[in-house]
């Protein structure tokens, strides 16, 4: 277990906790004007889980400290991108949570937009979010 802001379960139990590895740029080439290092970048773990059948994700901060911020906790428009391009490497993932991240209409939208065709993801639970 490492120490940071973002926690990630993987089907076979393993805890993943780190920052970010700075890119500055999401998918779409856009820049974004938020802090990119307040979530772990999704890409960077499954690297390291070329089998990973199952992912519980939930978007949020463990200890912020003084730098306190609402943004903190929510689904960004960069972790929508890196989470999609992560998902889309996983080729043996089947069932993905992401779950209680203040996740939107228009990320969900957009998650969805680069997932749909994805050749073995057949669950996709988005309960606790700001979906409607």
């Amino acid at each position: 277990r490492i120490g940071s802001r973002t926690n990630t379960r993987a089907s076979h139990e393993e805890k993943v906790s780190e920052g970010d590895d700075g890119d500055d740029e999401d998918d779409d080439g856009d820049e974004e004007d938020e802090d990119d290092s307040s979530h772990l970048d999704m890409g960077v773990v499954v690297k390291f889980l070329p089998r990973i059948e199952e992912l519980r994700l939930t978007y949020g901060v463990n200890d912020c400290g003084m730098n306190f911020a609402w943004s903190l906790f929510n689904f960004t428009p960069m972790d929508c991108n890196r989470l999609s391009a992560a998902v889309e490497r996983c080729s043996t993932l089947r069932v993905l949570h992401l779950e209680r991240s203040h996740v939107d209409d228009q990320l969900v939208r957009k998650l969805l937009s680069r997932i749909q065709k994805h050749p073995t993801l057949k669950e996709l639970s988005l309960s606790h979010n700001k979906i409607g």
